[in-house]
């Protein structure tokens, strides 16, 4: 999937399903099993990642490393402020669950 097709569904998401934003309320949703999917900056704070990551695994939520700076992040929801991570809680009228089948990113 393109970066660009990426941040329509994440846009679409937004807009028509429910969709946390923030690394400390996506933490939450991924230590209580609550999100189909996490979308996760490059620049997310490493220990913040790292959290994340542990959860959703031990929850077993895909997590999706997304290209793009927490800026980049911020305006593909369509918000004027920075978002490092994000939990798809349900995608409504979005592709977004399609983001699965991309292989996953190497992490550092």
């Amino acid at each position: 999937m393109e970066h660009l097709e990426i941040d329509r569904a994440i846009l679409n998401a937004v807009r028509t399903g429910r969709v946390t934003l923030g690394a400390k309320r996506t933490l939450t949703m991924a230590m209580g099993k609550r999100a189909k999917l996490i979308i996760i900056a490059y620049n997310c704070p490493i220990e913040v990642r790292r959290a994340i990551e542990e959860n959703a695994k031990m929850a077993g939520i895909p997590v999706y490393a997304y290209r793009g700076s927490s800026l980049d992040l911020g305006r593909a929801t369509g918000k004027r402020f920075p978002v490092s991570a994000l939990a798809v809680r349900e995608p409504g009228d979005s592709n977004i669950l399609e983001l699965l089948e991309e292989p996953k990113v190497e992490q550092d």
